[in-house]
Order: structure tokens, then C-alpha cells, then sequence
């Protein structure tokens, strides 16, 4: 797996089934006895019109999208965790294995992980 096939299975397995989820929740809480402010927001939910709910959408996944660039961002790191930064010197490093080979994925001297993510 290369950074590409990385950040677009991220896309895939996170961003699209977070921002599905968020809206199936949204039209039907899930559980017998399910959380009390999601309920309420069900409920505002379903007052929504056709127009609204996808406006809604459009602000749910831009906010799995900020999310999802910021953790790139860190994890590539230019965004840090820890203040101020010339305390601690802290490095990521997220490599995939795939049988015998190792690769390293957040490579500084590679593309940014962040960079391919707003590339879409």
C-alpha cells in the first residue's frame, strides 16, 4: 500500500461511512434506548426540508474533512500536539507492513499525506 491507496481507503473506510453514519443516525437513532441529545437532534432533524438535510450533509462532511486533514496534519507534522514546540521533539512515523516489506507512509521527504487527502 502506497500513500495514495492509504489516504483513498481512509477516504473510503472513514470519511464516506462517518458521514453516512452521522446521517443514518440522524433519520433513525440506533439502539433500544438510544442517547437523549441524539434524539432531540433526530427529531430537529426531521423537521429539516429536502434542502436543509442536504445543507446538512454538506456540513457534516465538511467537518469529517477538516477532521481528517488535521489528523494528517499531524501526523505528517507540520500541525503540532504538543506546545510549545521547541520543548519536545515529537515524530510520527506510520509505516504499512505487507508480508516482508515495511513502508513508511508519513515520509517527510515524500508528498504530505494531507496535501494527497485535499487533492480530490
Amino acid at each position: 500500500m502506497d500513500q495514495e491507496q492509504f489516504v483513498n481507503a481512509v477516504k473510503e473506510v472513514v470519511r464516506d461511512s462517518s458521514i453516512d453514519e452521522v446521517v443514518q443516525n440522524l433519520e433513525k437513532p440506533a439502539g433500544r434506548n438510544p442517547d437523549r441529545k441524539l434524539v432531540d437532534l433526530s427529531s430537529w432533524y426531521h423537521n429539516l426540508d429536502v434542502d436543509q438535510k442536504s445543507h446538512l450533509k454538506g456540513v457534516i462532511q465538511l467537518a469529517v474533512d477538516h477532521s481528517i486533514f488535521g489528523l494528517f496534519c499531524v501526523l505528517d507534522g507540520v500541525r503540532p500536539v504538543v506546545q510549545p514546540l521547541d520543548k519536545v521533539d515529537i515524530v510520527f512515523r506510520l509505516s504499512v507492513i505487507e508480508g516482508e516489506k515495511e513502508s513508511l507512509l508519513n515520509d517527510p521527504a515524500d508528498n504530505y499525506l494531507h496535501d494527497i487527502y485535499n487533492a480530490r
